[in-house]
Formats: C-alpha cells, structure tokens, sequence
C-alpha cells in the first residue's frame, strides 16, 4: 500500500476541524478523524474502485 501524506496546511485544517467537532460534542472529534481513517484505509485496499480527478489523484 502506498502511504498517504497531508500537506501540512490539510494536516493542520484537519486537526482544527476535529477539535471544533470536539468542542460541539464529546467524541465527535475523535469520530471525525477515525471515520477518516476507515476512508483512508479503504482507498488503500482498492484505490481502483473511485475514480481519479486529477493525475494521480
């Protein structure tokens, strides 16, 4: 599998967005960044099944 980076601006958009959620209601936060793992982890499995939008992308 390939790794996957962020760029450090996304990275840190990313970190903000999931203390917002936090501060809005316990755990969402945390829920945030897992369901985002789950979606990386499944573009990793079988990147082949959505479709590229730019390049490699």
């Amino acid at each position: 599998m390939k790794p996957v980076k962020f760029h450090p601006k996304a990275q840190s958009e990313l970190l903000e967005a999931a203390e917002c959620y936090e501060e809005h209601q316990k755990d969402l936060g945390k829920r945030f960044l897992e369901f985002l793992q789950e979606s990386i982890n499944r573009i990793q499995i079988n990147p082949l099944i959505y479709r590229t939008i730019d390049e490699d992308i």
